[in-house]
């Protein structure tokens, strides 16, 4: 008599399959860091070339016109706008209306940014203002679908228009037919109306317009602020030693005690001043010192992991500096000829 072989067994047990499901998951807790700091790798890296573009076309423009793009035009139209056909942009640019005669501000032109008033149906490539441009935007930062838009001013007249209020100076920093900007407030930058707030294009890289006060401290000037024309070899204190364009996320705006939630910049203006938007900023919950915070209007800032921020020199050379660098020597690397001198190992 013989007896029958054992079935074989076919499968896992409960206890294997877990086994298994605890290997794999450990193997993807350890994958997963790996792989966020190579996508984090990839877009600081696109982020860096993104700026060294900017300065690229800035020094070709120089070549070009004999001097820098003006910081703010006669409209407040910003340096981005005139290095768009530097960029591969000249469609761009040839769709953004300059017309000083019958729009004293680049954002009341009809043609460059949708009216606060009404609902217009957003049609692409309708509004100048609202093309998105990818060399203006860090992969790093929010995305543009989940923030509203400020729009930054030339405020340079002098006391009455710098950041302690005012609204700045006829002929100084608006052209004295066009009347003051309307809605500015406290700052350089306002909120952008509806549904301009959401469509405008965005930059997450401005331009160093220096101190911000060209009339008491005109040896502090950046390259770009108020109608400038600063050529390269007018920057005394050295190319290599002086910002160019740094990166910036925005900030938590507020009006009247009032949030109205978080804002980013429009490409179509866009010069930073060095001696405004410093942290800690007690209206700001988020202008306060530390890694990953340190944000808000007219401040340099960024969302790269470690606190870095990635600026473009005058020279062509993109480096990082810290949110957290000593203010009188931010001030001094924003100035083009104050006569101190900062270099960088």
């Amino acid at each position: 008599m013989t007896t029958g072989s054992r079935p074989r067994r076919l499968g896992f047990t409960l206890i294997e399959l877990l086994v298994v499901i605890a290997i794999i998951a450990i193997l993807i807790g350890l994958l997963l860091p790996a792989v966020q700091k190579v996508r984090e790798a990839a877009a600081r890296t696109t982020c860096t070339n993104n700026l060294k573009q900017l300065a690229l076309a800035a020094h070709n423009y120089e070549a070009a016109v004999s001097h820098l793009p003006t910081g703010f035009d006669a409209q407040n139209t910003g340096p981005l706008v005139y290095l768009l056909p530097y960029l591969e942009q000249d469609n761009v640019y040839r769709q953004f209306s300059f017309q000083p005669q019958s729009y004293k501000l680049w954002w009341q032109d009809p043609a460059n940014r949708p009216p606060s008033t009404g609902d217009p149906t957003p049609v692409p490539g309708q509004f100048a203002a609202c093309n998105s441009v990818k060399t203006f935007l860090c992969p790093s930062s929010i995305p543009p679908e989940g923030y509203g838009t400020v729009i930054l001013i030339s405020l340079q007249g002098g006391t009455d228009s710098t950041a302690n209020g005012g609204p700045g100076a006829a002929d100084k920093d608006w052209a004295s037919a066009g009347g003051a900007f309307p809605d500015a407030y406290a700052d350089n930058h306002f909120p952008s109306g509806l549904p301009g707030g959401v469509m405008l294009g965005r930059t997450n890289y401005l331009a160093n317009g220096g101190y911000g006060d060209h009339v008491s401290y005109p040896d502090y000037d950046g390259p770009f602020y108020y109608k400038s024309r600063v050529t390269l070899i007018g920057i005394t204190d050295g190319t290599s030693n002086t910002l160019m364009f740094g990166e910036s996320v925005g900030g938590y705006e507020q009006i009247t005690d009032t949030a109205n939630g978080w804002d980013g910049y429009a490409w179509a203006s866009g010069p930073f001043w060095s001696g405004f938007g410093t942290c800690p900023d007690p209206n700001n919950p988020n202008c306060v010192p530390g890694p990953g915070l340190n944000m808000g209007q007219g401040t340099l800032c960024s969302l790269h992991p470690g606190n870095v921020i990635n600026t473009a020199f005058c020279d062509g050379s993109v480096r990082h500096i810290s949110p957290s660098l000593d203010f009188n020597t931010y001030v001094a690397i924003a100035g083009i000829s104050d006569g101190t001198v900062v270099t960088f190992d």
